[in-house]
């Protein structure tokens, strides 16, 4: 678009710019971002053992039962329907993870602090 505007000393043409530029982009790129977030998710490094069978995965504690139980099927290739996590607690007593609140127990030492051993270990 164009448009004049008349001064008495002075004829001018202005040039109005119909499409505004974006403004500057304040935060960081995408993969920055993404990246950043990652870092502040806390996990626990898993290891679970079915028969021969070991593997080892990060677990974010914030994730519940139905999550890990999903990841350790996944990997196994198993069923997760009928799948059954125990582990073994300081009295070397096997407890069953049942629901969330056993889960909670279990993982409580980890979420509060991220220096140590973050391992738990798991039996199917």
């Amino acid at each position: 678009m164009i448009s004049s505007s008349t001064k008495e000393s002075d004829d001018s043409i202005e040039t109005l710019n119909p499409i505004p530029k974006p403004p500057q982009a304040r935060s960081a790129s995408p993969e920055k971002n993404v990246a950043k977030v990652s870092q502040d998710i806390r996990t626990v490094t898993v290891k679970a053992t079915y028969k021969e069978d070991m593997i080892k995965f990060q677990f974010p504690l914030s994730s519940g039962l139905l999550e890990l139980k999903q990841e350790v099927a996944r990997r196994f290739l198993l069923e997760n329907t009928r799948l059954h996590l125990k582990y073994t607690d300081e009295y070397d007593d096997l407890i069953l993870l049942a629901c969330d609140a056993d889960l909670s127990i279990l993982i409580m030492p980890y979420s509060a602090t991220t220096v140590g051993n973050n391992t738990i270990k798991l039996m199917v």
